[in-house]
């Protein structure tokens, strides 16, 4: 067991993360949160793929990354034996797995001595929109748990209804915590000139009133159903008299999305 101290009075853990990718996305900005957010801890980063547009503000940290591509979501020859090495050169206290993929390749890769904590940061609605693969790898995890003495020694959602829905699915043969996202309130405040700049750039006047969804485009995020309250606050001019102005950013929130473009049309926005 490998831990850092810090002026000889408290011990810290060493923690090997394991996440299916470093491109950005709720789970890989949560876990750069908390690597920015606790240096005195001794971390570790395996990715299950290469690359990504957060590796090089992880290595910037001076925290190890290595990469151990899974093409297609599926494990490649000498991927037990580079998980293994990988553990015994860390030496970690805890290894903390990201996702279904990861939890699944940590519980069974792991040595039994070292406990597993899994985080789930998924909601179960719209399950039928998930990719076959997902859908699957999220099965072998409530096999893990249940059917094996490999399961996870903590299950950590990011909210309430995302570990109701998965204790009613069938992973709830482990202890679970819930610890809802955080944001940094000092660089995440309001700030009048920021916000005067960017109404400018989208033309927007001080008179309007402006409404904003920010995710990528997925049934999960419900921009159908954001898209349809926006053409209700029109149509009933809710806010008396001031123009309202709707934005959404996201991947594939753009004019090729015809499914998106025509519910817009069709509420007369």
């Amino acid at each position: 067991m490998n831990t850092g101290t810090n002026a000889g009075t408290k011990t810290y853990p060493t923690i090997l993360h394991v996440i299916s990718g470093l491109n950005v996305g709720g789970a890989e900005m949560m876990l750069l949160k908390l690597l920015r957010s606790s240096p005195e801890i001794r971390h570790a980063v395996l990715s299950l793929s290469e690359g990504g547009e957060l590796l090089p503000e992880i290595e910037a940290l001076g925290i190890p990354v290595h990469q151990v591509p899974m093409p297609g979501g599926l494990p490649r020859p000498g991927l037990c034996r580079t998980y293994r090495q990988l553990v015994q050169s860390t030496d970690p206290d805890v290894v903390a797995a990201w996702m279904y993929r990861a939890n699944a390749l940590a519980s069974m890769l792991t040595p039994p001595e070292v406990p597993v904590v899994w985080h789930v940061r998924q909601s179960l609605d719209h399950n039928s929109s998930q990719r076959l693969l997902f859908r699957f790898t999220r099965r072998v995890n409530r096999f893990i748990a249940r059917h094996t003495a490999r399961g996870p020694a903590l299950v950590v959602y990011n909210s309430r209804s995302s570990r109701d829905q998965h204790r009613r699915f069938g992973l709830d043969a482990s202890p679970d915590r819930v610890i809802p996202n955080g944001f940094d309130t000092d660089q995440f405040r309001p700030d009048r000139e920021i916000r005067a700049a960017v109404r400018r750039e989208w033309g927007f006047g001080e008179e309007e009133t402006v409404f904003g969804i920010v995710g990528r485009h997925h049934p999960i995020k419900n921009h159908i159903g954001f898209v349809r309250a926006a053409g209700r606050a029109q149509g009933a001019n809710l806010t008396a008299g001031r123009s309202l102005r709707f934005v959404m950013a996201g991947r594939g929130l753009d004019k090729d999305n015809a499914p998106l473009n025509r519910e817009i049309e069709s509420c007369g926005l």
